[in-house]
């Protein structure tokens, strides 16, 4: 039988794959996945445009706080401010917010790993760790999106009556 110590190290291993293993399948993933119109990127009605998650989880006054991890990797596209406004640079950041969303997705969906082969407490811990770290991130992507949608509009609106 695993000691206690060992369990919870076993754990952290595979939170640290959980984290890690989405992220660098997510790079690799076609940007036809990625496309604002796919159903798991649509701003849902409910969302209200992303008020909601302010309303409720009061986004602005914590987004600054939240990591930016396309800036680690050099493959990545750093996402923690707006660099242009151009339409081109624009899509590109809503592609990436979208392969964001999804990967904290796919850690997320992940997490009941953690039940397979630990103590049910350590389970638990280790999921609410996950939810915790990622749940912010999506809220975040899922707030951020319809904002840029709404300016690609305007730049399209502009140059259509150019």
């Amino acid at each position: 039988m695993d000691s206690l110590f060992l369990k919870f190290i076993k754990a952290l291993s595979i939170w640290a794959i959980i984290q890690v293993w989405p992220s660098l399948m997510c790079f690799k993933l076609p940007e036809r996945l990625l496309d604002e119109d796919h159903w798991l990127y649509r701003t849902k009605n409910w969302e209200r445009d992303g008020r909601i998650y302010e309303k409720f989880f009061k986004v602005r006054k914590w987004k600054h706080r939240i990591p930016d991890a396309g800036s680690f990797f050099k493959f990545g596209f750093p996402k923690k401010t707006l660099k242009s406004s151009s339409k081109k640079y624009l899509k590109k950041f809503l592609l990436e917010m979208n392969r964001a969303e999804w990967m904290h997705l796919m850690a997320i969906l992940h997490a009941p790993i953690f039940f397979f082969s630990n103590l049910w407490w350590i389970g638990t811990i280790m999921t609410f760790n996950v939810l915790a770290v990622n749940l912010p991130c999506v809220i975040l992507q899922r707030y951020n999106r319809p904002r840029i949608l709404k300016t690609l509009k305007r730049l399209e609106d502009i140059d259509f009556q150019n």
